[in-house]
């Protein structure tokens, strides 16, 4: 657990979402960002969630959202992160800091090299990127059936 991760917990009691770690250490306490690359990262981030978010939800024929479970069905924060956000210098993610370490022991129990973070998250980017696809398709069917009864 990194040192404001650390801190946000012992004073609210409960663990931080990396968004909320982020911005607790990109914005100023004049509620400013520190610079334009991390609102637009963190503006990127939020967009591509939602987008994510609203697609994975199934959809009945009214057009509302049916379960909870889909909320199964959505990437975790690292992978949107590492879709939305350009990597660094050297093959690091901007702006997380010791989370991006935790992110790596998630997938390994040993030591973790940037080239198989990498594959192991395009792996399960194109994973969520053919269920966005296929949602779409399904959502746009809904559509027509719905447009096909209303005449």
């Amino acid at each position: 657990m990194g040192e404001h991760e650390h801190r946000m917990v012992a004073t609210t009691g409960v663990k931080p979402t990396m968004e909320e770690v982020f911005a607790k250490c990109h914005i100023r306490k004049d509620k400013s960002w520190v610079d334009r690359r991390a609102e637009d990262t963190y503006v990127n981030f939020k967009k591509r969630k939602t987008e994510l978010f609203e697609m994975s939800l199934p959809q009945n024929q009214d057009g509302e959202g049916l379960s909870c479970e889909s909320r199964h069905n959505m990437p975790d924060d690292i992978t949107i992160w590492n879709e939305v956000v350009p990597k660094g210098k050297k093959g690091t993610l901007y702006g997380l800091g010791s989370i991006e370490t935790k992110a790596c022991s998630k997938f390994t129990t040993g030591s973790c090299s940037n080239s198989f973070k990498e594959t192991n998250i395009e792996q399960e980017l194109i994973k969520w990127k053919e269920k966005a696809k296929e949602q779409e398709i399904i959502n746009q069917e809904q559509k027509h059936k719905l447009e096909q009864q209303q005449k």
